[in-house]
Parts: structure tokens; C-alpha cells; sequence
């Protein structure tokens, strides 16, 4: 397990969600979290406590592995909320994953900059 430090997201006996923390203290994931809306946050809530609750969520509709080259893979958790939002997600071990970094629904041509961003946050926290 990780020493890095995080903010706990979700807990279910399914496993966990967790925000980074940088250095900095920031945690870029629990900050767009918190920005968002009581609907938004509460759809999010929902797929925290799915995914959390029984390891996956069944839906393309709520979330989807990022089709980009390299490693680690990146996921995406959306929600249909006002403009659409996305969180970004990296499964660290079998039952924990790191909530990187959200952001409004991007452009697809958008998406591998922000797989980019994700992996970066994650291999930057892990170092």
C-alpha cells in the first residue's frame, strides 16, 4: 500500500476512492469535486458509492477506460449533469482507486491530453 498521501472520496466493501494529494497540498480531484453543483456531486456520490460498493460500474454510460496508449490506464467517471463532467481515475491495486484530477466533459480530441494529465498527477504523487 501507498505511503502517498490521499483524501478519502469513497469506502465500500468493494474497495476505496481516494484523491491525490500533492505536495502542495492540493488535491486537484476533491477541488473540482467540491466546485461542482449539489446535483452534480450527488450523481458522482452515486457512482462513488456503485463502483465502491461492487467493484466496477456496469455502465458506458458511467464511466469508460480511456482508449490512449501507454500505462497506467486511465478511466474516466462520468457524470450527465449540467455540461457533463469527468473525473479521471487510476486503479492503484485490485480494490483502490486514485481520483486524479475533473474537469467539464472535453472535446475527444481533448481526451489524450487530459490521460496525459492524470498519468503525470499519478506518477508525480507515487514518486
Amino acid at each position: 500500500m501507498t505511503t502517498a498521501p490521499t483524501e478519502r472520496i469513497a469506502a465500500g466493501p468493494k474497495g476505496r476512492v481516494v484523491s491525490l494529494v500533492l505536495p502542495t497540498g492540493e488535491s486537484p480531484a476533491l477541488d473540482f469535486l467540491r466546485g461542482l453543483d449539489e446535483a452534480a456531486q450527488a450523481a458522482f456520490k452515486a457512482r462513488f458509492e456503485r463502483l465502491t460498493g461492487f467493484g466496477f460500474l456496469r455502465s458506458p454510460e458511467a464511466w469508460r477506460r480511456l482508449d490512449v496508449a501507454g500505462n497506467p490506464a486511465v478511466y474516466e467517471i462520468k457524470v450527465h449533469k449540467g455540461p457533463g463532467y469527468r473525473l479521471y481515475v487510476i486503479r492503484h491495486d485490485p480494490t483502490l482507486w486514485v481520483a486524479t484530477h475533473g474537469r467539464k466533459k472535453p472535446k475527444d480530441k481533448a481526451v489524450p491530453g487530459e490521460v496525459s494529465r492524470a498519468r503525470g498527477l499519478y506518477e508525480g504523487w507515487r514518486a
